[in-house]
């Protein structure tokens, strides 16, 4: 082969290797945004020392959470039906327990919003959809 021919051959050859590698990136990106979200808010105007929450099959644990700060887990789409039942614990060690929304198996771009509004309220809001 002539150099011009390997030159070719190699330019076609990085090419078809980005090509592969954005395929890749954009497949990640949609798996990310297919998984199931819960996001914790903090609008309490206290410090969250932990949040658990547990769900069906699995349980979710928030470290700290500063006033005004937010913390976001994704989790496994693999659930029973069931809801979301959250423990609040404050960096004071008062405690805030309930429960919100629905959780069912295989909720593709599932996302929650738990919203610490004070020491007693919590808002939930759920939305779905993967964009």
């Amino acid at each position: 082969m002539y150099p011009v021919h390997k030159n070719r051959h190699l330019r076609r050859a990085l090419i078809g290797l980005l090509i592969v590698a954005c395929l890749l990136l954009a497949a990640l990106f949609v798996y990310l945004r297919a998984l199931p979200e819960i996001a914790v808010i903090n609008r309490s105007g206290y410090g969250i020392e932990e949040v658990v929450i547990d769900l069906p099959q699995s349980r979710v644990v928030f470290d700290e959470i500063p006033l005004g700060g937010q913390s976001t887990i994704l989790h496994s789409m693999r659930q029973s039906d069931g809801v979301y039942k959250y423990l609040i614990r404050f960096s004071f060690d008062a405690r805030l327990a309930g429960e919100c929304g629905t959780i069912s198996n295989a909720q593709l771009g599932k996302r929650l919003a738990l919203i610490v509004q004070s020491l007693n309220a919590v808002e939930c809001r759920e939305s779905h959809g993967l964009f």
